[in-house]
């Protein structure tokens, strides 16, 4: 059976982690709306504690059997500048002020198999949930195959709520999908 993993990295970890206990300033990027949510390639978010840019990039899957093309989630330390250093694209302060209480990982898996036979196994961390003071800001890949992010705003805990794009994953008579998600705090 076939098996790919892509999870964030301890250095992405490292720089998510270092948010918490943070202000929250602003997220921003190139936006575009896709199926009534906000999306970005590239998202940049500033704190008190510093920057931080989350995107996604198409990465070839090493797997013999199943799809061939997988969106891979990343963190990278932001640029730090003044707003004005997102070019061509929209600011948002909608959660200003607020305190970066805890942030989180979700981690998705999904388990293929062609009549009852396993055939393949992916593992990825699919999005990153803010847990701020009175609400979650989830950002996430767009989709299992797509390079794109979505940025989803609440005023509840998120928890179970948590999109992972299962119907990317449409079981037929041959194929089936056996979709999962947990929630990872992260932990320094």
């Amino acid at each position: 059976m076939n098996r790919f993993e892509s999870h964030l990295t301890d250095s992405e970890r490292v720089l998510l982690g270092s948010l918490v206990g943070a202000t929250w300033d602003y997220y921003g990027g190139s936006s575009v709306v896709h199926e009534g949510r906000f999306a970005v390639s590239s998202l940049e978010i500033a704190t008190s504690n510093g920057s931080i840019k989350v995107r996604t990039d198409l990465v070839a899957s090493p797997m013999e059997s199943g799809p061939e093309d997988f969106a891979k989630l990343s963190v990278h330390l932001g640029a730090g500048t003044a707003p004005s250093a997102v070019p061509g694209g929209r600011l948002f302060f909608h959660e200003k002020g607020r305190s970066v209480e805890r942030v989180s990982i979700v981690r998705a898996r999904v388990n293929a198999s062609s009549f009852g036979e396993p055939m393949f196994t992916v593992s990825m961390d699919h999005g990153i949930v803010f847990h701020l003071s009175g609400r979650d800001l989830y950002v996430a890949r767009g989709g299992w195959f797509e390079e794109t992010l979505e940025i989803v705003r609440s005023d509840r805990r998120l928890g179970h709520m948590i999109d992972i794009r299962e119907d990317d994953w449409d079981s037929t008579i041959e194929m089936t999908f056996d979709l999962h998600r947990e929630l990872l705090e992260v932990r320094l």
